[in-house]
């Protein structure tokens, strides 16, 4: 069997041909992989805290405690106040303190008892 071709029908098939070739691929060809990486805990840098400066007694059964701020964002501190007597420690965010004329935050511890040493 024998394929008998005009000259026109022989550039529409090379027209065609080519034109399935070139749009066969169209997409591009990505690698879907997500690539994971682990992911190392790190410690919180220690808080280097100096501890209370000053204390004021107010009354007898209240004090003003003096101290400087901890470094850090304040927004992500709070003090607690402990003393002996206190079932619970007092926890004091430090964004509620402002610092004094030297720089000391200052709290007012109330409700203490005058018989305790």
């Amino acid at each position: 069997m024998y394929l008998i071709m005009l000259p026109n029908t022989k550039r529409s098939l090379l027209t065609i041909l080519c034109l399935s070739v070139l749009s066969g691929c169209v997409g591009t060809i990505e690698d879907t992989e997500i690539k994971k990486t682990k992911a190392v805990p790190t410690a919180p840098p220690p808080i280097i805290f100096d501890g209370i400066a000053e204390v004021e007694p107010v009354a007898n059964n209240k004090v003003e405690i003096f101290f400087f701020p901890a470094p850090g964002d304040a927004l992500d501190l709070a003090y607690e106040i402990n003393y002996d007597g206190l079932e619970a420690a007092i926890s004091v965010p430090a964004i509620n303190l402002k610092a004094d004329y030297r720089g000391y935050l200052r709290y007012l511890v109330t409700d203490l008892a005058s018989d305790a040493t």
